[in-house]
């Protein structure tokens, strides 16, 4: 209470629930990657030996490092779209439980990579790895739209311009997932390199679900009340009187 006035209520999403859901998923695939890295097996233990084993099994660190990184990035931009999301429903739910249940396939596709690469079922395991985010590219295309498609869904300050922006950002490096699976078949590691090499689009376009211009929104109140002023998404809900702010009484 602040001068026999109540404080503002805080602004709490609907998806909060589904972001705490996801978010153990994705810490579950990642730690499932870890489990995939395996101790060499020698016959005769000798340091030499060991050194020649590690670098054997340079398959495994690839595979495990190029997906421990996607799926990470997964979760920034899984986190950008349910930051901009208020309100969800059974269309919505669904379309993040299909990016999940992908999500949870990278570390088998993974551990076929890491164990075949180096094998005449390389291009095959390649194809298999790069397919994988293909399909979740298109769930995250899937989800984005059952938000944005969704009347009063998005956070006020998201235009349509705005909006239609992500849905480009999004859906850029489809082609190459495309380009990555088709060329597998030929090359397994040209195709693994167009895969790391789009951890560098996702990574620029982790950050594109910020307020364009980060324009600041007054929420009005009665002029006798507190105040709230929001920077949203990411800034914090201020409440108290404007006497007592500098610049207050505006």
């Amino acid at each position: 209470m602040s001068d026999g006035c109540p404080e503002p209520e805080p602004v709490i999403s609907e998806t909060m629930r589904v972001e705490a859901f996801s978010d153990a998923v994705f810490a579950i695939a990642i730690t499932l990657l870890g489990l995939e890295l395996k101790r060499p097996q020698l016959v005769t233990v000798t340091a030499e030996g060991f050194r020649l084993a590690l670098i054997r099994q340079w398959p495994a660190y690839v595979a495990f490092c190029t997906s421990f990184a996607t799926i990470l990035i997964i979760w920034i931009n899984h986190h950008g779209i349910l930051q901009l999301t208020r309100r969800s429903d059974r269309r919505f739910l669904l379309a993040n439980g299909l990016l999940l249940l992908l999500v949870t396939t990278v570390p088998f596709s993974t551990s076929c990579l890491a164990n075949y690469l180096t094998t005449p079922a390389g291009n095959m395991a390649a194809g298999l790895y790069a397919g994988t985010f293909v399909l979740i590219n298109l769930a995250f295309l899937l989800l984005w739209q059952a938000s944005a498609s969704q009347s009063g869904a998005l956070m006020p300050h998201i235009s349509t311009e705005h909006a239609r922006h992500i849905s480009v950002t999004l859906g850029a490096a489809l082609p190459i997932y495309l380009m990555a699976t088709a060329v597998a078949y030929a090359n397994a590691y040209a195709s693994i390199t167009l895969c790391a090499t789009l951890l560098l689009i996702w990574a620029l376009f982790s950050y594109d679900y910020r307020p364009m211009g980060r324009q600041r929104v007054r929420v009005a109140v009665p002029d006798s009340g507190p105040r709230r002023l929001r920077i949203a998404p990411w800034g914090r809900t201020q409440a108290g009187n404007s006497a007592e702010r500098p610049g207050g009484g505006s």
